[in-house]
């Protein structure tokens, strides 16, 4: 009869969680409530995701590595997708790479990867110690000494040379300290052997280079003898500690009311009140003495103090 029909309310079909169809369906009745039906469909397919640009960093150390900032990603319809649990490699034993691999997942099940990479390239070489002489009468044996690293942290030299020392002279020991990463550097430390000691009118000086101050009343203090003698009493003791500081100072040692007991009195005061700790300390001792034709001599001994509790 041509007249123009009204179609109902749609019904809409459920919307799928990520791909599918969705339908819109108007019914249309006529005055003899004859109907039909007329579909509208959605197809939706989704379309793959675009990931933002792998990232890096170059650190020094392994211990700079931290966890990376994941960027936001989403999908084409603008649906925050969330990144998995990182994929971490193995840290190399020295440079080279350590990388971070995220996973980004759409809920079609397509996945694109982030991967952040940290390139570790030490060019920081180990800290430059300062290497005191080693002396002693007849035989002398050096202990390897340490310096400290930005990478390694402490590091222990090593050397080719020997580290005993039995005959009288001077003797340079070549110490290389390198820190694994490629940086290396080589310093030198002198070793004194003296064999025929100073023989003085008054005694001949011996450093005793190990005391246990704990208070058991057993070599308590840093005893030197024959410095208290009359003919080398004019004298000068330091000690410093394995980083240069000094902790000790004074003139006219005697070893009984001028003495080392291991309790800091230096230009910079360390621990009085529990003493210092354990450890390898350098003594440097400056004396006068009157040797057997009454000539004075200027004389100087240094090396390195045990100190024990």
């Amino acid at each position: 009869c041509g007249n123009i029909l009204t179609a109902s309310t749609p019904d809409i079909s459920t919307t799928p969680a990520c791909e599918g169809t969705i339908t819109y369906t108007y019914t249309f009745t006529d005055c003899k409530e004859n109907t039909h039906n007329w579909v509208y469909t959605y197809t939706i397919e989704r379309a793959d995701f675009t990931m933002p640009d792998n990232d890096g960093k170059t650190v020094a150390c392994t211990a700079d590595i931290v966890a990376p900032t994941v960027p936001a990603v989403t999908d084409n319809c603008e649906n925050t997708l969330t990144a998995s649990t990182p994929v971490i490699s193995t840290n190399p034993t020295s440079e080279g790479n350590v990388t971070y691999t995220y996973t980004f997942t759409d809920c079609e099940g397509t996945a694109h990867n982030w991967v952040y990479t940290y390139t570790i390239d030490d060019t920081i070489p180990p800290t430059i110690p300062v290497l005191a002489d080693v002396s002693g009468e007849c035989t002398v044996t050096v202990v390897a000494p340490t310096t400290t690293d930005n990478c390694a942290g402490i590091i222990t030299a090593t050397t080719s040379d020997p580290l005993t020392y039995t005959s009288e002279g001077t003797f340079i020991i070549h110490w290389n300290f390198n820190d694994g990463n490629g940086n290396n550097i080589i310093v030198n430390q002198n070793v004194i052997v003296d064999c025929g000691g100073v023989v003085l009118a008054c005694g001949k000086i011996l450093v005793h280079n190990a005391f246990s101050p704990n208070g058991d009343g057993i070599n308590e203090v840093f005893v030197i003898d024959n410095i208290g003698d009359a003919c080398n009493s004019d004298n000068t003791v330091e000690i410093y500690n394995r980083w240069g500081v000094l902790v000790f100072e004074t003139r006219n040692y005697n070893n009984e009311s001028n003495y080392f007991d291991g309790v800091s009195r230096g230009r910079t005061t360390i621990s009085q009140s529990s003493g210092l700790p354990t450890g390898t300390y350098f003594y440097i001792l400056n004396y006068t003495s009157v040797d057997n034709d009454g000539k004075i001599i200027t004389n100087k001994k240094d090396g390195y103090l045990y100190l024990t509790k």
